[in-house]
């Protein structure tokens, strides 16, 4: 509340207004300010003094009809100018413009920090204008006078704030469980011959963008650390892979398990017939679970006819371009596996054309 008092003997001059009180006439004036940011509750009140002499007196604000009524109330903010007319009818014009004031606008934000890995969130609040202290009041706690909450869970919260002119603000926000961190393996088979390659894939759900991965068993897998790998298996095993969110320490793992059918195997036929009808053309070797295969061939005197690869390629049954004689020949074949045991070898072999 702000007071004003004029004289019975002001007398100003501008040169754009002139402001005067009258003799006999003097009066205060109580200023109620606006309660809340653009409500219309301001009050100015013209208070007569016990030297007042010219009693009754009318009033009239920003050139508005003058009444007897001594307060105006439902005013908004603003600059206002005050006119006093006397029983004699002589007009004192307040030589100020009467100001009716406001307090900035409240505003109030709730900010959550999220669940992060199964954890409770946290709310906490910007408040702004008003006149302070505040008074808080949560939907979920109304016994709970403060800006901040802690131990959350997932759902609906409400804040209204009340200044201590009444005014009020509220805001809402839901905190929704998107901390559920997971991660799903893959495999591009469930079940695989042995030695047979297979890729391995992971799958990430909620979390940030900063993970890192881990497979288990190491043995066999090509990149242990990457999100997708291939992998050469030579029994039944179950793998696993550990994600791990850098940003918020969450942690999730997942399983496969990879079927591993048959044992290592070697077959080397005892003869072949490269005479161009397009069968047994080549002396190759076969197997499961062979990685590579080499062999060096001889003929019954002892001479290398070949040496080279005998599973993706083999031996035509040619030296030096031309036809090798039918006929027994003798072999010695180093076998590598996959898993990098090596087998050797060695036989008779018929040439037949």
């Amino acid at each position: 509340m702000n007071f004003y008092k004029v004289f019975c003997l002001l007398f100003f001059i501008s040169p754009f207004q002139k402001y005067y009180a009258c003799e006999g006439t003097d009066f205060q004036i109580d200023i109620n300010d606006v309660s809340c940011f653009n409500q219309s509750d301001g009050s100015i009140e013209i208070v007569p003094t016990l030297i007042s002499d010219k009693l009754p007196y009318q009033y009239s604000l920003n050139g508005g009809s003058f009444t007897s009524q001594s307060i105006f109330t439902n005013l908004s903010a603003g600059d206002y100018q005050l006119t006093v007319r006397n029983s004699d009818g002589c007009d004192s014009i307040l030589p100020n413009l009467i100001k009716v004031i406001q307090p900035e606008e409240l505003k109030l934000n709730i900010i959550a920090e999220p669940i992060l890995c199964g954890n409770d969130a946290k709310l906490y609040t910007q408040i702004s204008g008003g006149v302070g202290p505040y008074l808080y009041t949560w939907n979920n706690n109304s016994a709970i006078n403060g800006d901040t909450l802690r131990n959350l869970k997932a759902g609906f919260y409400q804040l209204q704030i009340k200044d201590q002119n009444a005014c009020t603000v509220s805001d809402t926000i839901t905190i929704e469980d998107k901390s559920a961190f997971s991660v799903s393996a893959s495999s591009s088979k469930d079940e695989i011959i042995i030695g047979e390659d297979i890729l391995l894939s992971s799958q990430v759900l909620g979390g940030s963008s900063n993970i890192s991965y881990q497979w288990f068993p190491i043995d066999g897998i090509e990149c242990s650390n990457c999100q997708e790998s291939s992998a050469l298996l030579f029994k039944s095993t179950e793998i696993y892979i550990v994600a791990n969110d850098l940003d918020y320490g969450c942690t999730a793992s997942d399983t496969i398990f990879i079927t591993v059918k048959g044992e290592f195997s070697l077959y080397i036929p005892n003869a072949f017939s490269p005479n161009g009808d397009g069968k047994n053309e080549l002396f190759q070797v076969y197997g499961i679970g062979i990685q590579e295969a080499t062999s060096k061939i001889y003929d019954k005197n002892g001479f290398l006819v070949y040496e080279g690869d005998v599973l993706s390629l083999g031996w035509n049954g040619k030296v030096n371009g031309q036809n090798s004689l039918p006929g027994l020949y003798f072999y010695h074949c180093s076998v590598q596996y996959s898993d990098g045991t090596i087998r050797e070898q060695k036989g008779q072999l018929t040439l037949v054309r």
